[in-house]
C-alpha cells in the first residue's frame, strides 16, 4: 500500500506532465503564423472585412446571373413563339387560296383557285415582313408589345439574346492567322445564330418575290430553305410541312 506521501508524489508527477504537455501545445500554436495571424487584430479585421465581403460579392454575382439568365430564357421563348407563330399565320392564310379537286383534296400542284389574284401572296408576303400593326386582318401577334415590330427585327433580336446568352461575343479562341475558333458546341450555336441572321437578310431582301412570281410551291422551297430554321417547325400549323 502507497504511503501518503507516495501518493502526493504521483500527483504532483501526473500534474507536472500535464503542464508540460499544454506548455508544448501552446507553443507550438504560438510558432504557427498562421493561428497568430488570424489571432492578431488585422487578422480578425480580415475576417470580418474580406472574407465575408468577397463571399458576399460572388453570392450576389450568383444571383445576378441566375437573373440574368433566367431573363434570356424569357426573352428567347417569347421571340421564339412570335417568329415562329408570324410564320404559320403566313401559311394559314395561303391554304384557302389552293385549288381542291372534287374529294376537297389540296391539289398536289399547290395551283392558285380560280379568281385568286398573285398580288394576294404579295399583300400576304407584306403583312408577313412587317409590323402585324400594318395589316392587323392578316397578322396578328402574341405578346403585344411586338405589335410594332417587324419580323426582321424580332430575329436580329434573338440572334443578339443568343449570343449573349452562350457568350460566343467574347472569350474566344483566337487562332495564329488571327481567325475566330469555337469549341465544337460554341460552333453548333453561332452556326445557329448564322441561320437566324441568314433567315433575316432573306426577308430583308425580299426574298423569293425580288424578281418573278413564284409558284406556292416554289414560296414553301423558299421559305424551308432559307428562313424556317429548326426552332421554329414544333408548335404551330405548317411550320415542318407544306399544308400537312
Amino acid at each position: 500500500m502507497l504511503t501518503d506521501d507516495e501518493k502526493a508524489r504521483i500527483k504532483a508527477e501526473e500534474v507536472y506532465r500535464e503542464e508540460i504537455k499544454k506548455s508544448l501545445a501552446d507553443k507550438k500554436q504560438d510558432s504557427n503564423p498562421f493561428w497568430v495571424f488570424l489571432n492578431s487584430g488585422l487578422g480578425l479585421w480580415f475576417l470580418s472585412t474580406i472574407v465575408i465581403g468577397l463571399f458576399t460579392y460572388l453570392f450576389n454575382e450568383y444571383k445576378e446571373d441566375k437573373r440574368t439568365n433566367a431573363e434570356q430564357e424569357s426573352k428567347i421563348k417569347q421571340l421564339d413563339l412570335e417568329i415562329e407563330s408570324r410564320i404559320s399565320q403566313f401559311w394559314v392564310h395561303i391554304e384557302p387560296l389552293i385549288k381542291r379537286d372534287e374529294r376537297n383534296y389540296i391539289d398536289s400542284t399547290y395551283s392558285l383557285r380560280e379568281g385568286v389574284s398573285y398580288d394576294t401572296l404579295s399583300i400576304l408576303w407584306d403583312a408577313f415582313k412587317n409590323p402585324p400593326s400594318f395589316n392587323p386582318k392578316l397578322m396578328t401577334t402574341i405578346y403585344r408589345e411586338y405589335d410594332t415590330r417587324t419580323t426582321i427585327s424580332l430575329m436580329i433580336e434573338l440572334a443578339t439574346v443568343l449570343e449573349q446568352k452562350y457568350g460566343l461575343t467574347k472569350n474566344h479562341h483566337v487562332g495564329l492567322e488571327g481567325e475566330i475558333r469555337f469549341s465544337k458546341e460554341e460552333f453548333m450555336h453561332r452556326q445557329e445564330i448564322d441561320n437566324i441572321e441568314s433567315a433575316a437578310i432573306s426577308i430583308g431582301g425580299n426574298g423569293i418575290f425580288s424578281e418573278r412570281h413564284p409558284t406556292v410551291k416554289e414560296i414553301w422551297i423558299y421559305f424551308n430553305g432559307n428562313i424556317i430554321v429548326h426552332r421554329w417547325d414544333k408548335l404551330f400549323p405548317y411550320t415542318d410541312c407544306l399544308f400537312c
